[in-house]
């Protein structure tokens, strides 16, 4: 065999090669095996002298990394990104633009993925339909999708009974031009709550300037929003109630279409790996407090890789300036239940604060 098939064979069994190319240099000389090799002799006498200085070990191959990488990222900038990847669970993009990290995505999930942090994904059998085109026709505020999270299937929030019990329940709202999101919690999860969480959100969108007329409030066909599956009276239930009393159109997805949900979905997922997997939450008023802390940082900074890199903030000013102040995106969240005791009963709900809250 000529030198060129012989070294591309090595690619898979060179060891081999090389062993029998030193056992004939040693045998009958170093031109016998160049020449039964079809190789240099300068290629047998390498092997040879790699042979007699290091033995077998000097017959393998040695890497071809460079001895020096002036641009590899310095140690302490790794356990950084390793740390922050720990604590906020963020991907290499994220990380890169929340942390001002100074290095590309592709070195950050480099450091990630030798440090096994990267979380396998499942491979996508069905080609998603791609909707981001139909949601950019829609208005701020015109289309809101709202659904309740189950929050005791999070091991880090709900480990065992705590001394100051945690509302097992999550109401969430999410404009679906914008991405904003809102959220409340409760204890029960019923159509009294339901009422009480979409009564609180809409009369704050109101206060700000939102045309309720215009909103559609989409769910699925829980018995939260649509009452009992299998009722006899045609009255509606207490949310669609209110949402008649306030002319505001209530949409309900097809059974069994749970995708079309997916913007609160997704921010459901995003909330319990960016807040109640991290953090520490004792009582009802550390999570309110520490909960509308991320609602601030969620609708103002953080910047959302597929809607053009851009914060539901940043859209509201592109889509409508001037139009709302900021403060129609920090509402805070409460809990359902001191709505539903004395002196607020029925779906009767407080007002969010008169004060716009700004957010530089």
């Amino acid at each position: 065999m000529r030198y060129f098939n012989l070294r591309n064979q090595m690619k898979e069994n060179g060891f081999s090669l090389r062993v029998h190319m030193v056992q004939l240099a040693r045998l009958k000389g170093i031109s016998a095996a160049a020449r039964e090799m079809k190789t240099s002799r300068l290629t047998v006498r390498k092997w040879l002298r790699r042979f007699d200085q290091f033995g077998l070990q000097g017959l393998k191959d040695r890497s071809r990394a460079p001895h020096r990488r002036p641009r590899k990222i310095p140690p302490d900038l790794e356990e950084r990104i390793r740390a922050l990847r720990r604590r906020y669970r963020w991907g290499p993009f994220r990380l890169k633009i929340q942390c001002g990290l100074p290095c590309s995505p592709g070195a950050i999930y480099r450091v990630l993925r030798q440090a096994g942090l990267i979380r396998r994904r499942l491979p996508k059998w069905k080609k998603k339909r791609d909707l981001r085109e139909a949601k950019k026709t829609l208005a701020p505020f015109e289309k809101i999708q709202l659904d309740v999270k189950d929050l005791s299937d999070i091991p880090e929030y709900w480990p065992a009974p705590s001394p100051e019990a945690l509302p097992r329940y999550q109401f969430t709202a999410r404009d679906v031009r914008t991405g904003a999101a809102f959220v409340a919690f409760a204890f029960s999860n019923d159509g009294t709550h339901a009422a009480a969480f979409a009564s609180y959100l809409t009369h704050h969108l109101a206060r700000y300037g939102v045309d309720l007329e215009s909103l559609r409030l989409q769910t699925d066909n829980g018995s939260e929003f649509i009452g009992h599956a299998r009722k006899k009276s045609p009255q509606p239930s207490e949310f669609q109630d209110v949402l008649r009393r306030l002319q505001i159109r209530h949409e309900r997805i097809p059974p069994a279409r749970s995708t079309w949900n997916s913007d609160v979905e997704t921010f459901h997922r995003t909330i319990q790996d960016e807040l109640f997997s991290v953090e520490t939450l004792r009582s009802p008023s550390e999570l309110l407090g520490k909960a509308y802390t991320y609602q601030l940082f969620y609708n103002h900074f953080r910047k959302n890789r597929w809607r053009q890199n851009q914060s539901p903030r940043e859209i509201l000013d592109t889509l409508a300036p001037h139009s709302y102040d900021p403060g129609v995106l920090s509402l805070p969240p409460v809990l359902l239940d001191h709505f539903l005791q004395p002196p607020h009963p029925g779906n009767d709900v407080s007002e969010s604060p008169r004060a716009p809250v700004s957010v530089a």
